[in-house]
């Protein structure tokens, strides 16, 4: 659906269609609208600048979405937090907004464990923090499926374990293989 929207802003007349949802009252509509104007003036990347203006509200506004008790699991950041609730319910969001307040409120992004059964789990939820705390933060999480993070442990400490880094993991179709290649030799 295209929504049109006119503001006047300087004695400059601009129409925007589709306004995004993050900016909700006028006054960020307008400052939204006087920043692309600004841009535009200065023949700069409008839509870099918008949507710098998005994120940035995006993240100063991460907890209003939440209803009471996902609020509470988010703003509690003391230990660990298990979260069960059922399909379509918010768990993901839950997880990855509690994931960002525990690194806003100076959790080193390196201590943050976050398991998942799926590998599209595991990269939803990272993607979704990477918005709201950069890439650059959200890369050192120990983020992923319980296989996935457990082979990335090993692989860390295998000297450790009087293994090389580069070993491979066999699932059963894999074992009954190898096993029946060595029985022929």
């Amino acid at each position: 659906m295209r929504v049109r929207q006119n503001f006047q802003i300087d004695n400059f007349s601009l129409s925007v269609i589709n306004c995004p949802k993050e900016a909700k009252d006028r006054s960020s509509k307008q400052l939204l609208l006087k920043t692309t104007y600004l841009a535009a003036l200065k023949n700069q990347k409008t839509v870099l600048l918008l949507n710098s203006i998005i994120e940035q509200n995006k993240v100063q506004n991460y907890l209003n979405g939440l209803n009471e008790p996902q609020r509470l699991a988010v703003e509690n950041i003391n230990g660990a937090s298990l979260i069960i609730a059922g399909a379509g319910s918010g768990k993901t969001r839950v997880l990855t907004y509690r994931i960002t307040h525990l690194l806003k409120n100076g959790v080193k992004p390196g201590s943050v464990l976050a398991l998942t059964f799926t590998n599209k789990a595991a990269k939803e939820m990272k993607n979704r923090i990477s918005e709201m705390v950069g890439p650059n933060t959200a890369r050192y999480l120990w983020m992923g499926t319980f296989h996935a993070i457990f082979a990335r442990i090993l692989r860390t400490e295998s000297e450790t374990l009087g293994y090389p880094s580069n070993f491979t993991i066999y699932d059963s179709s894999d074992s009954k293989s190898l096993i029946k290649s060595i029985i022929k030799d």
